[in-house]
């Protein structure tokens, strides 16, 4: 091909049929038109890098694939979700405890941190006791079963749908 022409003629179409048609034995290329990818544009508001080990990012190219995302687009996943859920969550009760002691100041200081732990120890035990009450109710080898199992092998389990 010599040269290359630069704007494909589409012609009019009456019909979904008459179009079908055309393509079918028509093709630009074929023709001697000039192909051109035509990408758009992402919107992109700003860049961020991170610096990771080899292995780090090993794995995380690794975990991507498993998702089956590239390693950029999960690790976006990943800040975005630490961002929304934060939004939800409360700070982890080290960093309060530490916080908590750095803004009490004086003799009553001691006092205020044993109270707070004594408040913490509590928390720590109801919370175990929840997580042993939902064990309870939900026996864990009911919850993760593998998928794919037959049924007959569902029943011998005696598991009921």
């Amino acid at each position: 091909m010599a040269n290359k022409k630069n704007i494909y003629p589409i012609p009019k179409f009456k019909t979904l049929e008459e179009e079908d048609r055309y393509w079918r034995t028509h093709s630009p290329l074929t023709e001697g038109y000039e192909g051109k990818v035509q990408k758009k544009k992402q919107n992109r508001a700003s860049f961020l890098s991170i610096r990771l080990t080899g292995e780090q990012l090993a794995q995380l190219r690794e975990i991507a694939t498993h998702y089956g995302s590239g390693p950029s687009t999960y690790a976006r996943q990943l800040i975005i979700q630490g961002i929304e859920s934060r939004s939800h969550s409360t700070l982890h009760p080290s960093l309060i405890v530490s916080l908590y002691s750095q803004m009490l100041k004086g003799k009553n200081r001691e006092a205020h941190l044993e109270q707070l732990n004594s408040i913490y120890q509590q928390f720590l035990e109801m919370q175990e006791f929840y997580v042993a009450q939902m064990v309870t109710l939900c026996p864990l080898d009911n919850l993760f079963m593998p998928l794919g199992e037959p049924e007959s092998q569902e029943a011998e389990k005696g598991i009921k749908k």
